[in-house]
């Protein structure tokens, strides 16, 4: 499951959007049980698509701790957007 509202746009020059997920089994649970993904958006050519461009999600790692993805992602971002501590 990706969690769409922690979607962000990198700083390369294609813009490359990055998300945190869950595993479904784990989701609702506590943080430290992790099961996290760090997601990207790619681009794919599709005939069949308006404009010519299909966007699928496709993970970048799997299993991770909370903390793991958190700092993940913003080496990804190649900037500090969320904090790197469990939340309370």
């Amino acid at each position: 499951m990706i969690y769409k509202h922690t979607a962000r746009k990198g700083k390369d020059k294609n813009e490359t959007v990055y998300a945190i997920g869950r595993a479904e089994r784990l989701h609702g649970q506590q943080p430290e049980e992790g099961g996290y993904i760090v997601w990207v958006r790619r681009a794919n050519y599709s005939g069949t698509v308006t404009g010519g461009l299909a966007y699928t999600w496709r993970y970048v790692k799997k299993d991770l701790g909370y903390v793991e993805a958190v700092k993940l992602i913003n080496k990804r971002l190649k900037r500090k957007e969320f904090i790197e501590k469990l939340p309370k």
